[in-house]
């Protein structure tokens, strides 16, 4: 969409989540006022919960070896479901070298263990930041548009027809649209249609009811209620400024 459209995006106020990965509850207690928080205390629960749900970040804080947390930091981002989840790596007592194998393992940030207080909150803040302001989608998410792209028009194109289509399992595709867009599959297929709309509407060259067929919305008032939640403007008021 355009810088002039953008503005009438609807941003949900939802608390982004982290998944912490640590011994006690020191970084949940610094950070849950903030942030919506799962904590766990082994790579293997750490593991376990991902298969369940994808966090915005997350955070390797276990009190151990650093070469172990560096390793899991590596081996998890080197599997392709969670390449794009950001990583904030604790270490004991950071060296520069240190920071840098942290680096190179793929982290975001590397911290170490006492950071606390304005300084973790602010690093955190950082690493959220910067996911929410790239403005490329991910080579998934190309792929996910192509196919909704092709299939506009199909009303019953949903997500089992996307899973289909890009022969992956529904929970797959869920957790991977819901990493790279922080939307539910269902969102981000109706988010692609409701922009299609706005474009094809501010042509001038079809009425309300022809975008929303040419965009797959049967009820014209289901089409319209959706994209005044996005727009923050009805289809009738939309025609009227931008046309």
């Amino acid at each position: 969409m355009s810088s002039e459209r953008e503005k009438f995006n609807i941003l949900k106020n939802e608390k982004p989540l982290f998944l912490i990965i640590e011994d006690g509850k020191v970084l949940t207690e610094e950070l849950g006022p903030e942030y919506q928080i799962m904590t766990v205390s082994s790579e293997a629960e750490a593991r376990d919960y991902l298969k369940t749900r994808l966090p915005q970040a997350i955070l390797i804080a276990l009190t151990r070896r650093n070469d172990e947390n560096i390793d899991f930091c590596r081996d998890l981002l080197s599997e392709e479901e969670y390449s794009k989840i950001p990583v904030i790596l604790f270490l004991d007592r950071v060296t520069e070298y240190e920071e840098i194998r942290g680096l190179e393992a793929g982290a975001n940030d590397v911290l170490d263990h006492s950071t606390r207080g304005e300084l973790l909150r602010i690093r955190a803040n950082r690493v959220v930041l910067k996911r929410s302001q790239s403005h490329f989608p991910s080579k998934f998410l190309q792929r996910v548009d192509d196919a909704v792209f092709q299939h506009f028009r199909t009303r019953s194109f949903q997500m089992e027809d996307l899973a289909e289509y890009l022969n992956m399992d529904r929970k797959t595709l869920y957790r991977k649209v819901k990493t790279d867009s922080g939307k539910t599959t269902q969102e981000y297929i109706r988010h692609l249609r409701i922009c299609r709309a706005g474009h094809l509407l501010k042509r001038g060259t079809m009425t309300i009811a022809e975008v929303a067929e040419q965009v797959g919305f049967r009820d014209i008032s289901y089409f319209s209620k959706c994209f005044r939640d996005y727009f923050s403007i009805s289809p009738s008021d939309f025609v009227k400024k931008y046309t």
